[in-house]
């Protein structure tokens, strides 16, 4: 191609995000870049070279046609061109780069929690490495779209509340380990005058709450006409009293700020049944008809209210089976395996996530196709 016709293609291209690739007149690939608006970057190679430096000159005076890729956003557009930097090892991408090298994305995997940095060069220190990229302030951008994109613990706000005073300490001492601001309440959820003394407490020292996890509950075996209304009442009280307590009392602040999500836990129980489990498998049953029937009432309200379905669980619930029961659950559990409380809360921060922005009243099975 002429000078001109590089300059008309050049002036005819989009103004979208991608990678460019030069080619001399053998097709060899001379030089990746990538841009945030493809017309305009590659049309100031076919300008005024005059203020190009010696060694752009050079390249651009060995171009005989270029190539294009198209794509969605400039992290993507990043990530594109060192990975053909690395197929092709262009020749002046070697030799326009500056003194201080390409930058790499540190990942520090010998750490509890693994942070993402920026680093001159790939060191033999145990961390794992990407790169190399383009450069220093592009890979800064990418690294701060990357914190756009996953939870930044370090601003998050939680309170953890639970009936037993150690277990909440352990959990929001490992949260402030994290870099949270982490406060306990040792409350009763079963009682509506502690779970309201709880949430006021919450909101004035942490402010309005924006989420809520309904997850306390307890379990238990027994024959039908050998459940005494005492034991009868008190699954209701704690699994399903408690979820109406709470989210009544966090309602307010959620209405007056126009958001919120309400994330309950109920059970696969809940929704076929379960044989000397009655009084377990109404509440959990219950739980889901609540969600539904609140998320119709406040969606209007931009309040999201949904409910994640356990399977068989490696938790202190589990403690109330016999032990030689666990590995027939793992057999019956088509994954072959029992269900981890992380993989619980990884269903929960699913609908807890902005990006679940439009989806309300649905329950989620997290069971490993225990009843598919």
């Amino acid at each position: 191609m002429t000078k001109e016709e590089l300059r008309e293609k050049a002036n005819d291209l989009p103004l979208l995000p991608g990678v460019y690739l030069m080619m001399d007149k053998t097709g060899k690939v001379i030089y990746v870049g990538k841009a945030k608006k493809l017309k305009n970057r590659v049309s100031q190679y076919f300008q005024d070279t005059a203020s190009h430096n010696e060694k752009t000159r050079a390249m651009v005076s060995q171009v005989d046609h270029f190539d294009t890729i198209f794509v969605s956003s400039e992290f993507e557009a990043l990530i594109l061109e060192n990975s053909l930097i690395k197929r092709h090892q262009p020749r002046y991408n070697i030799l326009l780069k500056d003194d201080k090298g390409y930058p790499f994305i540190r990942l520090d995997t010998g750490v509890s929690y693994p942070r993402f940095t920026l680093a001159g060069k790939a060191e033999e220190d145990g961390a794992r490495y990407f790169g190399p990229f383009g450069g220093r302030y592009e890979t800064r951008q990418a690294l701060d779209i990357m914190e756009e994109q996953f939870v930044t613990y370090g601003s998050a706000r939680i309170m953890v509340a639970n009936i037993s005073q150690d277990k909440a300490e352990e959990l929001a001492r490992q949260l402030t380990d994290r870099g949270c601001r982490a406060m306990i309440c040792q409350a009763d959820v079963s009682r509506r005058e502690q779970v309201e003394a709880m949430v006021h407490r919450v909101e004035q020292t942490l402010g309005p709450i924006s989420l809520l996890g309904n997850h306390a509950g307890i379990a238990g075996q027994c024959l039908f006409q050998e459940l005494t209304d005492a034991r009868w009442h008190e699954f209701f009280a704690v699994n399903v009293d408690g979820t109406f307590y709470t989210s009544r009392a966090v309602l307010p602040s959620m209405l007056h700020e126009h958001e919120g999500c309400i994330v309950n836990v109920s059970s696969i129980w809940g929704q076929r049944g379960a044989s000397c489990e009655v009084a377990y498998s109404a509440t959990k049953a219950a739980l889901i008809g609540l969600t539904r029937s609140l998320a119709m009432e406040l969606a209007p309200t931009h309040i999201r209210v949904n409910c994640v379905a356990p399977g068989v669980i490696r938790t202190d619930m589990l403690d109330e089976l016999p032990r030689e029961l666990l590995p027939q659950l793992a057999e019956q559990t088509p994954m072959g395996r029992l269900g981890t409380p992380e993989d619980i809360a990884a269903a929960v921060a699913f609908f807890a996530d902005p990006a679940a922005d439009f989806i309300t009243g649905q329950v989620l099975t997290c069971d490993g196709g225990f009843i598919l």
